[in-house]
């Protein structure tokens, strides 16, 4: 025999309701989150590393000079997401010109800073941020022959994008006190990119301090011969930077510019609401 329907066996068992006891009206108070956040605060910035450095003298006049596998140190493949870098430097008869910076796959490379000193001597910074990774050599070729020296680098925790902090500084003269003149940076955390370029076969001494010298570059199969004095600085804090030596009294060009660290959000200010912080992102 069945059992009989009854209605208390349909109703579903319901767990008991817990009621949270009061808090104490006497705790502090505290703003919410987005209401603490300091005035002109910014996310952390990553650590910029130098990865690699290589350079390379033209042996003869050309239209071109090349950073690879065969200069020294080695260029070796580059890692993707990395800013490569190349100072260069060309002497002519004639007022000499960069026609394009490209790299073994086929990236066209921008000027950061570019200067020609007396109508016959060059130099310039060129960059190439958030490279796609397996960059083998570098290019830089020349609307006519010329004696040609550059250094190229690769740093890994630069901006992607939109890595250059203002313009940087490059001028140039005929004296034995090269400088760059001075370069004020609108970011904390920067890598100083900076060269000298000079006439003849002399070295450089009296370099300024705090940057890290890289090998000298010479190019002097021809008649012009000029130098490449390359440098970098890491640094972490706005202010004025220069870059200068001492030579045998000759035609120059000296140059510096700044790259911004990635991993910078934009300064954010408190808001009323939290929507306000996210749409400022």
């Amino acid at each position: 025999m069945s059992r009989l329907w009854t209605p208390e066996r349909s109703v579903a068992r319901v767990a008991p309701i817990v009621v949270p006891r009061r808090l104490p009206l006497d705790l502090p108070w505290e703003p919410p989150w987005w209401e603490r956040i300091p005035p002109g605060w910014k996310s952390p910035q990553n650590a910029i590393v130098r990865v690699q450095g290589s350079g390379q003298g033209s042996s003869a006049a050309s239209t071109t000079v090349v950073v690879s596998a065969s200069s020294t140190p080695a260029w070796v493949s580059s890692t993707a997401g990395n800013l490569l870098a190349i100072a260069v430097i060309g002497r002519s008869s004639s007022t000499p010109a960069i026609s394009s910076v490209k790299d073994s796959g086929g990236n066209t490379w921008s000027s950061a800073i570019s200067h020609v000193q007396g109508g016959s001597a060059i130099a310039a910074i060129y960059y190439f941020p958030n490279n796609p990774g397996g960059i083998t050599s570098i290019t830089v070729t020349f609307t006519g022959s010329l004696d040609a020296a550059a250094w190229a680098w690769e740093f890994s925790g630069v901006a992607t994008s939109s890595p250059l902090d203002g313009s940087g500084a490059i001028t140039g003269g005929s004296s034995a006190s090269p400088n760059s003149g001075n370069y004020t940076t609108l970011n904390a955390n920067d890598v100083l990119l900076a060269l000298i370029e000079w006439n003849g076969t002399s070295s450089i001494s009296g370099l300024t301090s705090g940057f890290t010298n890289e090998t000298q570059q010479s190019a002097t199969a021809g008649t012009l011969k000029c130098q490449l004095q390359p440098a970098y600085q890491i640094v972490s804090a706005t202010g004025t930077y220069s870059y200068g030596g001492t030579i045998t009294s000759a035609i120059w060009n000296a140059g510096i510019i700044g790259f911004e660290a990635s991993g910078a959000g934009p300064v954010l200010t408190a808001k009323k609401e939290p929507m306000d912080i996210i749409r400022a992102w």
